[in-house]
């Protein structure tokens, strides 16, 4: 019984082997007189799926509609020379003669190309955000217009490791990782903000209304940007027009709360000189949830302008910008005698004021140089006056401690030598 179980077993297996060497002949018979198609992206040499193909038999005169399957391919239904016409959303048309019995790559050419992220901070030159030795957090234009933010205070609000807490008369003021304002670098173009009030930047006073995108980094910078970086640093990206010859655009905002914005950029090109003009006025009417007079969220209204002329050559540029801010705050006080109806408001105003001068060249041998030279002023008064609310009548508060001027100045000069 072994020995013909043996047997037996032996002779199935030859026979089984035989027929599939037979199917196998056949199919590659059957594959080798016909004619397929692949289509492939010309970029990243991925299939190009669900493709509309027109096939033109060039004898018979028969068109063929296919489309391509998930993996690209088609087959070619012409029997004798043909032309084929490829479309598909994304990818520019293609047209090509084909012979019969023969397999091609096609490769298609899309209209649509994914740029790679670009960053600035922490690095010589503009480059690729996973190049980077930092590892930087981008927040892009569209990010900036899908939550509505009109100042940095509202992009950083719902970040992750950042705490913002608000100050009736200072603003708001930023917190990385509990690592208070004083730690915490923010930056316009590269350019240090100045105007720390309690130790803090004023958040609300930083708009984007003229803003491509941010950059901050998480973690110590103080190799870059100095001792003050140790929570980390924010970088402002404010836009620049290098393609359009003429563009205009106005933008305006309205909250129920009683925030009214509106704001405006012109800018035009005329080969390789460019000018950007940009204004706005944010206007705030206050709120607070209780009927007293002083309001928790004091009123205010904020102008800002900023224009620049940029010069590019081929292997220089040049960019001279200068950038205005001003910020009227209104703190009602509530009443001190009801009967005698008066009342200490206090006014702040800010001011303040940049300029700076950018130059970049590329040298012949490979080396590069930039250079930065920027003044920045910002002024901080505050006037306190004693109303009368039955006339509104006000003089001047006696008290000397409910006046109060300050005041920043600061230059900041960076040249840098490298190799790219």
């Amino acid at each position: 019984m072994t020995t013909t179980l043996r047997i037996s077993i032996k002779f199935h297996c030859k026979k089984c082997l035989f027929i599939f060497s037979l199917v196998s002949l056949l199919t590659s018979s059957l594959y080798s007189q016909t004619s397929l198609i692949k289509l492939l992206d010309s970029k990243s040499n991925m299939p190009v799926s669900y493709a509309t193909v027109l096939f033109v038999d060039l004898s018979s005169k028969k068109e063929y509609f296919k489309v391509s399957d998930e993996k690209g391919m088609i087959v070619n239904p012409c029997k004798n020379t043909g032309v084929v016409k490829i479309s598909c959303i994304g990818y520019t048309a293609l047209t090509d003669t084909l012979s019969p019995g023969k397999s091609y790559d096609l490769s298609m050419m899309p209209t649509v190309f994914s740029l790679d992220e670009v960053v600035v901070t922490g690095s010589f030159r503009p480059q690729r955000a996973d190049k980077s030795i930092y590892k930087i957090k981008v927040v892009g234009q569209k990010k900036i217009e899908e939550q509505g933010a009109n100042n940095l205070k509202d992009l950083l609000t719902n970040q992750v490791n950042l705490s913002i807490t608000q100050d009736p008369a200072l603003g708001s003021s930023l917190k990385i990782k509990g690592l208070t304002g004083n730690n915490v670098k923010i930056l316009i173009d590269g350019v240090p903000v100045i105007g720390r009030m309690g130790g803090n930047i004023d958040l609300t006073q930083l708009n984007l209304y003229n803003i491509d995108h941010v950059e901050m980094v998480d973690g110590p910078m103080s190799v870059i940007y100095g001792s003050d970086a140790l929570a980390g640093a924010i970088n402002i990206i404010t836009k620049e027009n290098k393609n359009s010859n003429f563009g205009l655009t106005a933008n305006a905002y309205y909250e129920t709360a009683g925030t009214y914005n509106i704001d405006g950029n012109v800018n035009f090109r005329k080969k390789r000189h460019s000018v950007s003009l940009s204004v706005s006025r944010n206007f705030f009417d206050g709120f607070s949830t209780d009927t007293l007079r002083s309001q928790s969220w004091k009123p205010k209204e904020q102008y800002n302008a900023d224009l620049y002329y940029m010069y590019t050559h081929d292997r220089a540029k040049i960019k001279y910008q200068i950038s205005y801010m001003n910020e009227t705050l209104w703190d009602q006080g509530n009443l001190l005698e009801p009967r005698f109806y008066t009342a200490f408001d206090s006014w702040f105003y800010s001011t303040r004021l940049n300029n700076r001068l950018d130059y970049d060249r590329t040298l012949k041998n490979g080396m590069s140089i930039k250079m930065l030279a920027s003044y920045s002023l910002y002024q901080r008064r505050k006037i306190t006056y004693l109303k009368d609310l039955s006339t509104m009548d006000e003089v001047l508060s006696p008290n000397a401690s409910d006046h109060d001027t300050t005041d920043f100045n600061a230059f900041v000069y960076r040249f840098v030598l490298g190799k790219e």
